[in-house]
C-alpha cells in the first residue's frame, strides 16, 4: 500500500527526533513543553498525525465491525485490515523523505511505540536511535491488556468539544495511575485543538484492526540493532510491567526503565523526568 502524507509540526534545529502517538490520539497529545525540553538541546523535534487522524487524511475502505473483529482476536483468529501497522510505519518513512532526514531518533508512545518498533525492524538503516513508550510486542503469550483500561478507550462518539474534554477527564482518571490529580487544564487545551481538527470513530476502529491484523513483533525485535530504550509506567494499566519487559526481553542490549507514578499516560508533573530521560539516551546514541 503506497504511504499517505501526514500532517505534521516541528520545533529546534539539529537532528531529527520523530514523535509518534497511539491509537486515535492526535499529535497535539505530545506536550509542547516536553518537545521544547528536547529541542532545547539542540533537537529537530518532529510530531505527526498518524493516518486516519487529526489532519492527516482518512482511508476510504469502511471500518470494520468491532464485535466480530474482537471475536476473531480473542479466539486467535486472522483480523482484516485496511491497513497495517507496517503501512503505518511507511508513513513515517515517507515523512522523513518529505523533511531530507536521512534517519531520526523514533519515539514512539502506546500504538506509536509498535509503530517505530515496525520501522526500526523494517528500516534499520533510517533509526538512530528507539525509543517505545507504553508499548507492547504485541505478542499473545503476554495475555490481554488491561481489559478495563481497554474498554475505555471505547465508547460512543463524542458530539461537541464539551464531549470530548469529558472523555479525556475520563481517560485520564482511567489509564493513569492515581498518583496525579486529573489535569482538567490540559484537557480542556487538547480538546478545543483536537476537535477542531476533527475526530474520526472510524479511523480508530481502523487502527485498531490495523494492531490485530499485524500480529506479533517478537521474533522482528530480536534483530534490531538501534540502539533503545522502553520507556514504561511502573503503574501502567493497559499494558502492565510484563509488557514492558517482554520488549526489553525482546530487543538486544535494551534499556528497560520504569517511571514511578506513571500509568498510560503523560502526567505533566513528569514530562521533564520523561523528558531527560529521552534525551539522555538520544544523546547516548549520538555520542556513539
Amino acid at each position: 500500500m503506497p504511504p499517505v502524507e501526514l500532517a505534521w509540526d516541528s520545533i529546534g534545529t539539529g537532528p531529527t527526533v520523530l514523535l509518534l502517538m497511539g491509537i486515535g490520539a492526535q499529535r497535539v497529545l505530545w506536550p509542547e513543553p516536553l518537545m521544547q525540553r528536547i529541542a532545547d538541546r539542540g533537537f529537530r523535534v518532529v510530531r505527526c498525525d498518524n493516518r486516519d487522524c487529526g489532519e492527516s487524511p482518512r482511508a476510504e475502505e469502511p471500518a470494520p465491525s468491532l464485535a466480530p473483529m474482537i471475536g476473531r482476536m480473542l479466539l486467535g483468529r486472522r483480523v482484516n485490515a485496511p491497513y497495517t501497522v507496517s503501512d503505518m510505519a511507511g508513513d513515517a518513512i515517507a515523512l522523513l523523505d518529505k523533511l531530507d532526514a536521512p534517519g531520526a531518533h523514533v519515539v514512539g508512545a502506546s500504538m506509536g511505540g509498535m509503530i517505530a518498533q515496525t520501522i526500526a525492524i523494517e528500516h534499520p538503516e533510517r533509526v538512530h536511535s528507539l525509543t517505545s513508550i507504553m508499548s507492547t510486542t504485541s505478542s499473545r503469550k503476554l495475555g490481554t491488556p488491561g481489559l478495563r483500561a481497554l474498554a475505555s478507550l471505547f465508547g460512543p462518539a463524542p458530539k461537541s468539544a464539551a464531549d470530548y474534554r469529558a472523555k479525556l477527564l475520563k481517560l485520564q482518571n482511567s489509564l493513569g495511575s492515581g498518583r496525579f490529580a486529573i489535569d482538567p487544564e490540559r484537557a480542556l487545551e487538547v480538546s478545543e485543538v483536537v476537535w477542531e481538527r476533527g475526530i474520526s470513530t472510524d479511523g480508530f476502529i481502523r487502527q485498531f484492526a490495523a494492531i490485530l491484523a499485524s500480529g506479533s513483533r517478537s521474533h522482528g525485535l530480536r534483530g534490531v540493532t538501534a540502539p533503545t530504550l522502553i520507556l514504561h509506567g511502573a503503574q501502567d494499566p493497559l499494558f502492565p510491567p510484563r509488557f514492558a519487559r517482554a520488549q526489553a526481553e525482546a530487543i538486544p542490549n535494551a534499556e528497560l526503565y520504569f517511571v514511578d507514578g506513571m500509568g498510560h499516560d503523560l502526567p505533566r508533573p513528569l514530562w521533564p523526568e520523561i523528558a531527560d530521560r529521552i534525551l539522555e539516551h538520544i544523546k547516548g546514541a549520538e555520542a556513539a
